[in-house]
């Protein structure tokens, strides 16, 4: 369609093609080309990615060239972008007949920027002695357990991460922190132990009275997941379908083989499919097993 640019008399040669006709047509193709990054995205049928996870995109990237430069542990750092996704999105944008069709598209004069682009907060020491940092936890903390870890972030104006990206401000490491550990030292993050985290905390490593727990109900204590519906999709890494799915039913939770809008949790695998289309199209929440386990409270 756009290479139908400055083809007007050809058109209007057509049967049942007038001038205006022809006109009219060309001024829609043309205006078609300033839709934004979202839409274009959302266009261009990425595995996975439906209107509301283009925009998603469209507003972590400040143009197409930024979200093709990306690779999929900055993807997977976005929040309802699941690893499956990540690495689905990133073999498409790498796949080279889809590179000649951006090409082409440029090329054309399709705007590739983003009309909702937000930008990164930026360190704000006035924001407490982590402002706008972004941290990750890697291995075991002998302070705090990961929760209490995320809260004492937010207590000191930071952004707590399950994922290790170019955008991580620094890598908090106790024992075995393994792969995140190695992943910080390969993109030249900071890292630091947790005397030194500890330090930068200041006042904010102890809870404040905001995170005091509700004083408890007489009842059995109900798991992360108690009464969800949870499908289980893909091929798993870490377990196999059975014992995710007993680790489920176990926590309380009822799991489905089917996605439907009564569908709490989606855990997906390699290969997620026909699910995953689903469950983004229903709203449902994704998460792979990284996700599930931290749900779960499994190391």
């Amino acid at each position: 369609l756009y290479d139908l640019a400055g083809q007007g008399e050809a058109l209007v040669a057509l049967e049942r093609v007038g001038e205006k006709s022809a006109t009219n047509l060309l001024d829609a193709i043309d205006a078609s080309k300033q839709q934004g990054l979202a839409r274009l995205i959302h266009a261009l049928s990425l595995p996975h990615v439906g209107e509301a996870v283009a925009r998603t995109l469209a507003q972590s990237f400040p143009d197409l060239a930024a979200l093709r430069a990306a690779d999929h542990h900055d993807l997977a750092a976005i929040e309802g972008i699941a690893e499956v996704m990540a690495e689905a999105i990133v073999g498409w944008l790498a796949d080279e007949q889809n590179q000649r069709l951006l090409a082409r598209l440029e090329a054309a004069g399709v705007a590739m920027e983003s009309r909702c682009y937000r930008e990164p907060a930026a360190l704000d020491p006035g924001a407490g002695p982590l402002g706008g940092a972004t941290v990750v936890i890697a291995g075991r903390l002998s302070r705090f357990n990961k929760d209490e870890a995320h809260a004492a972030i937010r207590r000191a104006g930071g952004k707590p991460s399950d994922a290790v990206t170019r955008r991580t401000t620094f890598v908090v490491t106790g024992a075995r922190p393994g792969a995140k550990a190695e992943k910080a030292t390969e993109l030249g993050v900071e890292t630091m132990e947790e005397d030194a985290f500890l330090e930068r905390l200041g006042p904010c490593a102890e809870p404040s009275d905001e995170d005091a727990p509700e004083p408890p109900e007489q009842t059995a204590p109900a798991s992360a997941l108690d009464g969800q519906t949870v499908v289980v999709t893909g091929s798993l890494q870490r377990w196999t379908r059975q014992e995710v799915e007993d680790m489920l039913r176990a926590a309380g939770a009822k799991v489905s083989a089917s996605v439907s809008s009564r569908t709490s949790l989606l855990v997906c695998g390699e290969k997620a499919g026909s699910k995953l289309t689903k469950a983004q199209k229903l709203g449902v929440e994704v998460t792979d097993e990284a996700g599930l386990a931290d749900r779960l409270g499994l190391d």
